[in-house]
């Protein structure tokens, strides 16, 4: 993907002229949705963000939403709006057919709440996570050790150190 090359401005230039040329296409709302993370990715967070939240008004279907949802809580993070963030990734993990998004908003929210130093929010957020096979259990279980730590949960610690143990 040209965006993945660092080509975003060729990457939006590309989407723009597929919805143009397909605009009833089943996919235009995800490549609306690429085109606004192209410009995320050169740091036009508020543009992105502008560009997502008309997606958003439009009511897009159930396939499009988790992307949009993450697109839009990466715009807010870009802009330092943690809060709106947070509550991005909050609606992502709520949403039924999120897929794996779901998991990868899980554990950026859990690591926002460490950064907040929120650590027992941070711990309930991971712990899913770590307790399930998936690509993201290692670094969920790895802050979920440090979350258990700093609430003193000794217990809580020993519990995660015997699962990578086992691993």
């Amino acid at each position: 993907c040209l965006k993945d090359l660092g080509k975003t401005g060729e990457a939006r230039e590309a989407l723009s002229r597929f919805r143009a040329r397909h605009p009833e296409d089943t996919r235009a709302a995800r490549a609306e949705i690429e085109e606004a993370a192209a410009l995320s990715k050169e740091g036009k967070h508020r543009e992105a963000l502008d560009s997502l939240e008309k997606i958003r008004v439009a009511k897009p279907g159930p396939d499009v939403l988790p992307a949009l949802l993450y697109e839009m809580a990466w715009c807010h993070r870009g802009i330092a709006d943690l809060e709106a963030a947070s509550r991005r990734y909050g609606e992502l993990i709520g949403l039924e057919g999120a897929g794996p998004l779901r998991d990868t908003a899980r554990l950026e929210l859990g690591e926002l709440e460490l950064e907040r130093k929120d650590y027992a929010r941070a711990a309930e957020i991971l712990a899913p996570l770590a307790s399930a096979q998936g690509p993201h259990r290692e670094k969920a279980l790895y802050r979920l050790v440090w979350c258990r730590q700093m609430t003193g949960d000794s217990k809580g610690v020993t519990a995660a150190y015997e699962v990578f143990a086992k691993e």
